[in-house]
Order: C-alpha cells, then structure tokens, then sequence
C-alpha cells in the first residue's frame, strides 16, 4: 500500500497508524490467530477502538449506535488506494464474542440487562434464538473455537454480516442523556414525560456530539435506558424518566398519559400558531405588494385569507390558552398532594414522638418536679459553702474591708488625673526668651577669642 495520506474516514481521536501498520490492518489477517497470535490481537483491538468512533462520526451511515457490517461500510472503510478492510468479519466476530458488539433484534427483544450476570441459561437461549445448530454449538465451544483460523473467508464474512449495537456508543449516549435530565430542574410535571416523537427531539442532537441519531438508535437508546440503566419506563410509546427519590415514578399512571396527551396537544397548537402568524405575515406582504402594482381585487383577497387566518388564530391561541391553564391546575393539584403527603408524614413522626413513654404526662411532671428538687438542693449547698467561706475568712483576717478599697482606687484615679494633667502642660508650655540678644552674643564671643590669643601669644 504505497498511500501515506491518511484515510479520511478516521477521527481525529484515533492515531495515524503507518504505511506498513495500515496495510497490515487491511491484509486478511485471520489465520494469524493460529500462527501470529500477538499480531492477530494487534490487529484486532486497533478496528475494536477505531470501529465504534468511525461509526460515530461517519456522515455517510446512518445509524451512529448501530453498525451494519456489510457492503456499504466496506466501502466506508475503504482507503484513497482502493483498499478494503479484507478482515472486517473477522473484528466483528471477536466484537460479538467479547460483547463490545450484540445483534439488534437479539438487543431489541431480549429482557436481560447486559451487565446481568445471573440466568445464564435464559440469556443464552435468548442470545441464539434463531442461530443455526453449528453456529450455537461454535459460540458454546462445544464444536472448537468459534472464530477458527481456517475458516474460508467468504464463510465468515457471511455470517458476521448483519446490524450491531455498539456497546461503547450506546453507553456514551446513555450518559449524556442522563445527565442533561439530571440537570433538568423539573419544574412542570410534564418535564419528566416523552413519547417517541418528543424523545428525539428533545435528545436526538445532543446524545452523541455532531450528530443526529436515527429511529433505530433513539430505540436502542431507549431500550438501553429501560432495561440495562433502569432509568425511564416505557409504556407503547409513553416515556417516563423515574425520579430516584419517588419510588412511585416507576410507573406510568393514568394522570402520567393524561398529562402528557395535554403536553403534546400544547406543543401542536404553539407548532400552528407559528405557522398561522408565518401564512398572516406573508399575506400582509402579498397585499402590499398588490396595493403597489394596482391590483385592488386580488389585495381584498389577500385580506379575506389574512381575516380567515385571524379568526383560526384567535380560535388556536383560546384552546392554547385553555389547555394551558388545566396544566397548571393539574400542576397545582400535584404539588397539593405532595405537600398533603408531607404534612401526612410529619405528624405521623410526630405521634410517635410523643407516643414514647419519656413524653407521658406523669413522667413529665415526675421528671420536672424531681428536677426542681436536685436545684433546690445544689442551691442550698452552694449558699451553705459560700457564707462558710466567708466565716473562714473572716476568722483567719482575710477579710477586705470595702470601704478602703474604694478609697485606695479614689486615690490612684486622682493621681493618674494630674500626671495627665501635669503632661498636657509641659506638652503646651512656651520657651522662654534669650536673655541676651544677638549683638550681645556677639561681643561675648569676641571678648572670648581675645582672652584666647592672649593666652596664646608670647610674653
């Protein structure tokens, strides 16, 4: 394979493998696995993390959460040089044997949660129902290996072709999903109902980044979320997340269908409003642009459909207005029982409270009144301990004589007050005057330096 660009079906999230590597991947590889088993694993994990993100992000399939292994993505696969993906049966068999991949109607149809490791005879016979005898007894290992290395290509690839959920696609959607209903506030009691219409709409475009999924990947989704999360219920085409703190909200009730039929018809009436003010609109145009080019008859039939129009309006926006306004009655209802329910079980909690035999009448006056009578004894010892302390220091000379105490603080008071005092004076007292003035400085320097040279001088 002499191409070094890189195929440009694959994400940017996978690698570019090398010339060589991208050959080796394209080879038929299949009888490695008896001969090169560490290359044949190679092989086969590169397509097994490449495989689910090509089918993500892939705009010529349809499916993002299913994988139709057969002509078509074949020719997805195939590389600017022309080549094809010769062991792609081969990945899809080991996909299928590591449950990275399970066939759609056997995914569709089966009640066991693929995380469920319990009932294993049943999720078997679920698994092959509809399998030819050979193949089951291949996938039991009762007849060698279920891939065997020498078996013809066109064998395989024969069986391996088919539809396939994606385990780490669907499990990326899930994700997402749930967590954008988890950060719902659900304020309406609509917010946690869909049918299949609204589900798509809702998530269709968010599950999976860039993309849109189709019917069959909202239903794998969907059956997903049901049986292997156990986070929505379904009835015929009624959808219900369940609130983990409301054990009740696993099941749909009659208000739930009742509720969500208002929700849908709300939804159709703002759907023909719009649509009604689009056709309003455009008939204004249509009239003005009559106006301008003279032609008054086919003006006033604009006008007539516009009035038309008006009238269907108006008669759309009261039933909106109406179906709107059970809603909220609904609504209001709802949050009453909630409320009642609370009420309910706080005086529950309360009676048992109060039926406990601590909170009995006669305990309580008993305890209070022996309590009365425990304070009344600690008052008289602290009163008996205190006037014997003061006896004993008055015997033993201790005692402080009040009065000279209040004198002796009087008197340090009235000492701080003039130290203060005594302070702000000197702070504010003016120097005095030079008792002589410059001139007289002067001359007495003089006279100084005189007395000095003629100290100095000789005689």
């Amino acid at each position: 394979m002499a191409s070094t660009s890189r195929p440009s079906f694959l994400p940017a999230s996978i690698p570019t493998p090398s010339p060589q590597r991208l050959h080796a991947l394209y080879a038929d590889f299949s009888r490695q696995k008896s001969f090169n088993p560490s290359s044949y694993a190679a092989n086969v994990d590169w397509w097994r993390r490449a495989l689910p993100e090509i089918v993500v992000q892939s705009k010529a399939l349809q499916d993002h959460l299913v994988v139709d292994v057969g002509d078509k993505l074949v020719e997805e696969l195939r590389t600017e040089s022309g080549a094809r993906p010769l062991s792609l049966g081969t990945v899809a068999l080991e996909m299928l044997e590591t449950s990275d991949v399970y066939p759609l109607p056997t995914f569709l149809s089966s009640p066991y949660s693929i995380y469920e490791t319990g009932s294993l005879p049943w999720r078997i016979a679920t698994f092959f129902v509809g399998k030819p005898l050979w193949w089951i007894m291949g996938q039991l290992k009762l007849v060698g290996d279920p891939i065997p290395a020498d078996e013809n290509s066109a064998a395989r690839w024969k069986r391996a072709k088919g539809k396939y959920v994606m385990k780490d696609n669907v499990e990326k959607a899930a994700d997402e999903v749930l967590d954008l209903e988890s950060s719902n506030p659900h304020v309406s009691i609509t917010d946690r109902l869909y049918n299949l219409e609204s589900f798509r709409e809702e998530f269709g475009n968010l599950a999976l980044p860039g993309v849109t999924l189709s019917e069959t990947d909202v239903k794998v989704l969907l059956k997903h979320l049901e049986r292997d999360r156990k986070a929505i219920v379904m009835e015929k085409e009624i959808i219900k997340f369940i609130d983990e703190d409301d054990p009740e909200s696993a099941k749909i009730t009659e208000v739930d269908r009742g509720v969500l039929e208002m929700k849908i018809a709300i939804q159709r009436l703002e759907d023909q409003i719009s649509e009604i003010d689009r056709r309003i609109s455009e008939c204004t145009t249509k009239v003005k642009e009559a106006l301008g080019k003279k032609q008054q008859d086919l003006a006033k039939s604009y006008l007539r459909s516009r009035k038309q129009l008006e009238e269907v309006l108006s008669k759309r926006t009261n039933s909106l207005e109406t179906i709107q306004g059970m809603l909220l009655k609904i609504e209001s209802a709802a949050s009453d029982i909630d409320v009642l329910k609370a009420y309910e079980t706080s005086t529950s909690t309360l009676k048992t409270l109060l039926a406990d035999p601590h909170l009995q009448r006669e305990k309580v006056d008993e305890t209070l009144e022996s309590m009365s009578d425990a304070l009344a004894d600690h008052a008289e010892i602290d009163q008996a301990i205190r006037l014997g302390g003061e006896d004993a220091r008055a015997a033993a000379g201790l005692e402080i004589d009040d009065e000279e105490i209040a004198d002796e603080l009087e008197e340090l008071l009235k000492e701080e007050e003039e130290r203060k005092a005594k302070e702000e004076k000197e702070r504010v007292k003016i120097p005095s005057p030079p008792s002589r003035t410059p001139v007289e400085e002067k001359s007495a320097e003089e006279a100084r330096a005189e007395v000095q040279r003629e100290a100095i001088s000789p005689s």
